[in-house]
């Protein structure tokens, strides 16, 4: 039933997602809280921001580091891919819908088998 199983977690890319969102949203009433408080100030806001969007990256880095250690002893994380079936793609390009920058030209849908045979020949002169 499940094809796929998630053993390890990018630290970097965890690091990063944490720490933008914890200096948007500790920005946020940070910012918030330097405007209504006056002993606070803007940019005693603003740095409150940045100490929560730390802390936030040091918590995720933490959890991260956390599941990489115990997940490869519990299994991992099992997840299902499944394939876009050839009806759910045709449904996808028919809700396409021209770029809105005035122009009512059509845009050209090119056969799909065209496309294969191009990649084919993208791989066979790779090598």
């Amino acid at each position: 039933m499940y094809n796929y199983r998630v053993m390890r977690l990018s630290c970097g890319g965890i690091f990063r997602l944490f720490f933008l969102a914890g200096v948007f949203f500790g920005g946020l009433g940070g910012i918030a809280l330097g405007l209504f408080e006056p002993t606070i100030s803007l940019l005693g806001g603003m740095f409150l921001g940045l100490v929560f969007g730390s802390f936030s990256a040091g918590l995720g880095l933490v959890y991260t580091t956390v599941f990489n250690i115990f997940a490869p002893l519990m299994g991992g994380i099992l997840i299902q891919v499944e394939p876009a079936t050839n009806q759910t793609a045709l449904a996808i390009n028919q809700t396409e819908k021209p770029h809105s920058s005035g122009s009512t030209r059509q845009i050209k849908k090119l056969p799909a088998n065209l496309l294969v045979s191009r990649l084919k020949h993208q791989a066979a002169t790779k090598v």
